[in-house]
């Protein structure tokens, strides 16, 4: 089945989630890491959940943080998407 084949590489005690403290959003991803969610340029909940997956991922295979936060500022979506 599909589901067997996913890759887990985050345990229950960095799990990754967006986080709201001091009347602002942070992209958590565990680990001591957070992103703040205004360098995210799209709107929307889900917007969010995906930067945070990709953070996660890119992390993962090892691009530094500072290139994340510059990849999401510099992101304003694909031209199909509304």
């Amino acid at each position: 089945p599909q589901g067997d084949a996913r890759v887990r590489f985050v345990d229950g005690e960095t799990t990754p989630r967006i986080t709201s403290r001091d009347d602002h959003t942070w992209l958590d991803l565990g680990g001591g890491e957070t992103v703040d969610r205004g360098v995210l340029r799209l709107a929307g909940a889900h917007n969010a959940r995906n930067a945070l997956f990709a953070l996660v991922t890119a992390r993962h295979l090892g691009v530094s943080l500072a290139t994340c936060e510059r990849g999401l500022a510099d992101f304003g979506g694909l031209p199909h998407r509304m």
